[in-house]
């Protein structure tokens, strides 16, 4: 949601470590996934400098291999199939239905779904102070383009500070929009409150956390 983060990677970084630590909870040693090519979406430092953390932190070995083009189909493409079929034809207004919908979008088995805080997420830029990922123990030039699989076990782990300290406001626009929605009765009445009390009142700024080479 908005008011926890901004748009950009950090999304997907914060459920990395989510998954790390729920394989530690679990005692499961080993995180081995494949995952696109896509250079800005999964290849770039931040990412990388994510898994030596994620190792050391949750005693977890991290194996990440990128999938040749063509053959990139995954469990996550069937899940995201599901969920969307679930949510044709239906109204959804906040954040908590959505949970409630992906969580029950299987009949059997429904899926586990967490709840995301503010404070789970952090400045994940951090990672890269102090770090020369452009040249390997050697002094080349890393092509990171050419790199097939990414190998971490536990090693050091670095210190991240939280990327939030207060809600992130919505613009002044957006707010006014959505008051417009309630006042026009399209947003149900149920659902005035949850809208009326988003911090807003400043211009946000779009966020990009694409770091690749």
């Amino acid at each position: 949601m908005r008011t926890l983060q901004n748009v950009g990677q950090t999304r997907l970084l914060v459920a990395f470590m989510n998954l790390s630590k729920i394989f530690h909870e679990r005692d499961l040693r080993n995180l081995d996934f494949g995952r696109t090519t896509v250079a800005g979406q999964n290849k770039n430092r931040i990412i990388f400098s994510l898994y030596t953390h994620a190792a050391r932190e949750f005693g977890v070995t991290i194996i990440h291999r990128f999938l040749e083009k063509g053959h990139t189909q995954n469990e996550g493409d069937s899940v995201h199939s599901v969920i969307e079929r679930a949510g044709e034809h239906k109204l959804i207004y906040t954040p908590e239905e959505w949970k409630i919908l992906i969580r029950w979008a299987k009949s059997e088995n429904p899926y586990e779904v967490r709840d995301l805080t503010q404070d789970m997420v952090y400045d994940f830029k951090n990672l890269l102070k102090n770090k020369n990922l452009t040249k390997n123990t050697v002094n080349e030039k890393v092509s990171w383009a050419k790199i097939k699989e990414i190998y971490e076990t536990r090693n050091r782990a670095f210190i991240l500070k939280k990327a939030y300290f207060e809600p992130i406001a919505i613009s002044k626009d957006k707010y006014r929009d959505l008051m417009n929605l309630c006042e026009t009765g399209i947003i149900p009445t149920k659902y005035h409150e949850f809208f009326k009390t988003l911090t807003h009142g400043q211009t946000v700024i779009s966020e990009t956390d694409d770091d690749s080479e």
